[in-house]
């Protein structure tokens, strides 16, 4: 699969484009963020076994009735099936636990 354009952003950081050679960017708040992430699976109609990593969003408990209603947001991240990919991936993750270890503590909210 060929690489997206990366167009350069603030501090000398790269953006890549979508598909359609949009920006695409995706915020997520600081108060929006927990520590669950679940392993999910899912069979297609293919019968090909996909799975993901999900790391669940914060949701008020008044949105859910009952409580076992689980439709809480999430941000879903689909595995690649090479074990290239994967490592790719994984020292992407790996990367952003580091900034979020290293970054200036007077920043941010909780």
């Amino acid at each position: 699969m060929p690489r997206l354009p990366a167009q350069a952003t603030r501090k000398g950081k790269r953006r890549t484009a979508n598909h359609t050679g949009e920006i695409m960017r995706i915020n997520i708040y600081s108060q929006e963020l927990t520590s669950e992430v679940i392993l999910v699976e899912k069979a297609s109609n293919t019968e090909v076994v996909y799975h993901a990593a999900q790391l669940i969003l914060h949701s008020s408990e008044k949105l859910h009735h009952p409580p076992e209603d689980d439709d809480r947001s999430a941000v879903t991240f689909w595995l690649p099936k090479s074990d290239h990919r994967r490592e790719e991936m994984a020292k992407a993750f790996e990367e952003i636990a580091a900034i979020f270890r290293t970054a200036p503590k007077a920043t941010g909210l909780d």
